[in-house]
């Protein structure tokens, strides 16, 4: 199994040069995308926000005003 899965990918046409450097830039630049995104949150107006930890749990002394936060 294993060596019809070398000869497949020996079969295959090489990409152009620079192809791996440029695929991993763009693998980071997504997991670095990603992670922004799921690191900022928005308090609508009006309202009050507590900071929730997964492994502490609620934290009350950290009460978050409106407006967008990281």
């Amino acid at each position: 199994m294993a060596q019809n899965l070398k000869d497949l990918a020996g079969r295959l046409p090489a990409g152009p040069r620079g192809m791996g450097t440029a695929l991993k830039l763009l693998l980071g630049a997504g997991a670095v995308a990603y992670g922004v995104r799921e690191s900022v949150f928005t308090v609508e107006g009006g309202h009050r926000a507590i900071f929730f930890n997964r492994i502490g749990g609620v934290q009350q002394d950290t009460i978050l005003a409106e407006g967008l936060h990281f």
